[in-house]
């Protein structure tokens, strides 16, 4: 009962909080644009998945309107020749070379936007998005979204079921009970690509224009619906306003990685390299054994993560079990990219020791390496770790061992 008390009192807290903030949001105090990516983890991103579409939402005066809807590839189309991002500094030096300052003379490269959720750490990412949206020819943006399909999905809830497909063999009710699973699997027994492109669009627009036409359920509701999601970082919220931010940040709806400071740590990120839909078939189990000495503050670690890939090689579209770099039909190619909270010794995959790539992200040490695991296959990765837990004394500012050992896990969706 006690439990139950806390989880209603600390719904109640955010409630109010949320009705401090929400005038303002909704553009009482001037007119707001928020950038909302629609994002599916079918393809495998670091924030969780690949950007299909995105939106501009536009708030004014207390109502919200739709202004604009596109598709990634347009957003890709629409760089200017020559644009120059100011990126948050660890996150270019990581992720920078993927299409940000590739092109002439570190200028923006090609398809940015098809790897802008590179990054497990939103608000750097909703920074880069602020960026790249102006070098697209966008005005500046308050904020910005990311959404998933189980965020559609519980979306529903508020505007009622949608029809999408209308007249074609895959006409299809969606409903707050089957959306997700549409998204992420029955879309691509559509054979053509341009239908399923299609088809995802009208889900998306259908969904936010129905929700814009419908009430806003209370602040209560929205907290009891939507903290779950939250919580699997489904759902991922970036403010321009510090205040603002600062709130997201206390109902941890900011999509940051957690700190680690003073603490050991495991992340695992995968990111897709093969520009298929083969990670709704991933699945992925880790494991983490630590050894501490508290005389010393060092801790050695020992991370498996097994990754089995569970999608056939036949009977699906080329777009979603093929791939562009001669794999084999059904082939899961990926990066994974490991982040701890000591320094990685040694990588093996399958036992056999390899090489990795080393950096480090917001207070987060990582090692990423490539991983390629045919149709149903599995690869066991090893990550060896250790380190010093220290933390800064508030007195001297001076590093002092950790006093007790933490550990922070972080989750992709």
């Amino acid at each position: 009962a006690r439990d139950q008390f806390d989880d209603q009192s600390e719904q109640l807290d955010t409630a109010v909080e949320l009705l401090e903030v929400l005038p303002a949001l909704l553009g009482s105090e001037g007119d707001r644009d928020y950038f909302v990516a629609f994002t599916t983890p079918a393809e495998a991103r670091g924030a969780g998945g690949f950007m299909g579409n995105y939106a501009i939402l536009s708030a004014s005066g207390g109502s919200i309107e739709m202004t604009e809807f596109g598709r990634t590839g347009e957003l890709n189309d629409r760089v200017e020749p020559g644009s120059r991002l100011d990126l948050p500094a660890d996150w270019a030096e990581r992720w920078a070379r993927y299409g940000f300052d590739n092109g002439p003379n570190q200028t923006v490269g090609v398809e940015p936007w098809s790897n802008v959720m590179l990054s497990p750490d939103f608000p750097s990412t909703g920074a880069v998005i602020s960026e790249l949206w102006e070098a697209s020819g966008g005005d500046p943006v308050d904020g910005a979204l990311y959404i998933d399909p189980f965020v559609l999905e519980a979306l529903l809830e508020f505007t009622g079921p949608i029809q999408v497909g209308v007249g074609e063999p895959w006409e299809t009710t969606l409903t707050p009970q089957n959306t997700a699973d549409f998204l992420l699997f029955d879309q691509y027994l559509i054979e053509e690509t341009a239908d399923r492109v299609d088809l995802l669009e009208d889900v998306a627009m259908q969904v936010v224009t129905e929700l814009l036409d419908s009430s806003i359920p209370s602040p209560t509701v929205l907290a009891d619906r939507f903290g779950p999601l939250v919580d699997a970082r489904r759902l991922q919220v970036w403010m321009t306003d510090v205040d603002e931010q600062r709130f997201f940040e206390r109902v941890d709806a900011h999509g940051g990685m957690p700190a680690v400071a003073a603490s050991d740590g495991v992340y695992v990120a995968i990111n897709n390299a093969g520009a298929n839909k083969l990670d709704a078939f991933l699945d992925r189990s880790i494991e983490y054994r630590a050894e501490f000495d508290p005389v010393d503050a060092v801790v050695r670690g020992t991370i498996d993560i097994t990754l089995r890939n569970d999608a056939p090689a036949e009977g699906l579209p080329d777009g979603v079990i093929g791939n562009y770099v001669g794999d084999p039909i059904g082939t899961n190619r990926m990066f994974v990219t490991v982040y701890t909270g000591a320094r990685t010794e040694r990588i093996f995959v399958d036992g056999e020791e390899i090489g990795g790539e080393p950096a480090s992200e917001v207070g987060w040490y990582s090692i990423q390496v490539p991983v390629v695991i045919p149709s149903g296959e599995e690869r066991t990765l090893t990550v060896e770790t250790e380190g010093q837990l220290v933390v800064l004394s508030g007195e001297s500012g001076m590093p002092e061992i950790a006093p007790r050992y933490e550990l922070v896990v972080g989750t992709q969706p």
